[in-house]
């Protein structure tokens, strides 16, 4: 689990959180995902939009977003 998943499974309080489970069919909500946002950015420097969160809401695809975009605004 790195650190990214880490942070999700935290917020979502979910700590059996796959990779590939999407948030909201284990619980989550936007004001989850506004936390995954933030948190983000405060503790990975990673600057995700909200709309770019919704479409890709699981771990792996969060992974990507973090791979390609490291430090820059994703859209």
């Amino acid at each position: 689990m790195n650190a990214i998943h880490r942070l999700c499974a935290e917020v979502l309080n979910y700590p059996e959180l796959t990779a590939d489970q999407d948030f909201f069919d284990v619980g989550g909500h936007s004001m989850m995902m506004a936390e995954i946002q933030e948190r983000l950015h405060r503790e990975h420097n990673l600057n995700i939009s909200m709309e770019a969160l919704f479409r890709n809401a699981n771990v792996s695809a969060l992974n990507n977003l973090a791979s390609a975009s490291k430090a820059e605004v994703v859209n």
